[in-house]
């Protein structure tokens, strides 16, 4: 699979979207989510945490035609959402998609000093809600294993990267640059200070760690861990 066609099919801008007229008006610009190809989709659960009202959904944006094409064509609603049973910051929900081609778990977690990239949609510039903004490849390395550092969630597994993570990236996939396996999800970036000191000039992007993302659970995989659902729905089982 090339990077992007991936781009294209499996990840995707995240957003509320309103029913109207029978279909769906986007509201918000929520983040980036990333689907496996058989229909599981995975985001950050702080982009979909807020409860919407009765008339809205989450949905990622399908922008077929290539990379290039801008705005969006129709919404994905996801269902079944919910945070990770495990409590993480991870979110698993379905959509209505069958792509040919699907991505893979690594089989083990990404090393210190390894080449590792991500994909995902920086927010828009200008405001608007018409999905605009380009998708990024961002490449970079691993720089430290470490424990999520945010103030008020759980101490789960976490990398330390050397790319950016502009604001709407949350939710996107880290990925092998060979293989394009995943092996975490990018939640945000912090600078070379110290949590809830001033930001320094120089900001490393934070992903979860591929235990946390293989061990995820909930409604949209029957209560298995991620691993082992995605593995139940392959092809060769």
């Amino acid at each position: 699979m090339r990077a992007e066609d991936l781009i294209a099919n499996h990840v995707l801008p995240l957003a509320s979207f309103r029913l109207v007229d029978g279909g769906y008006k986007p509201v918000r610009i929520c983040g980036t989510a990333f689907t496996f190809g058989e229909g599981t989709l995975v985001t950050c659960w702080h982009c979909v945490s807020a409860p919407l009202p009765a008339d809205e959904v989450y949905a990622a944006a399908v922008r077929e035609g290539g990379i290039y094409t801008t705005g969006y064509t129709h919404a994905l609603p996801i269902e079944l959402l919910a945070r990770d049973q495990q409590d993480s910051d991870l979110a698993l929900g379905r959509v209505a998609q069958q792509l040919d081609v699907s991505l893979s778990l690594s089989d083990l977690p990404f090393a210190w000093g390894q080449e590792v990239m991500a994909i995902g949609y920086p927010l828009p510039r200008q405001a608007g809600l018409n999905f605009s903004t380009s998708a990024r490849l961002l490449k970079g390395y691993v720089t430290r294993l470490m424990l999520d550092p945010r103030p008020g969630w759980q101490e789960t597994r976490a990398y330390e990267l050397d790319l950016p993570a502009p604001a709407g990236v949350s939710g996107a996939p880290l990925l092998h640059p060979e293989s394009l396996s995943v092996g975490g999800v990018i939640f945000g970036e912090w600078g070379d200070s110290e949590p809830g000191q001033e930001r320094r000039s120089y900001s490393f992007a934070l992903a979860h760690h591929l235990d946390t993302l293989a061990a995820a659970s909930g409604p949209a995989t029957d209560g298995k861990s991620l691993r082992d659902y995605l593995a139940r729905s392959s092809p060769s089982h």
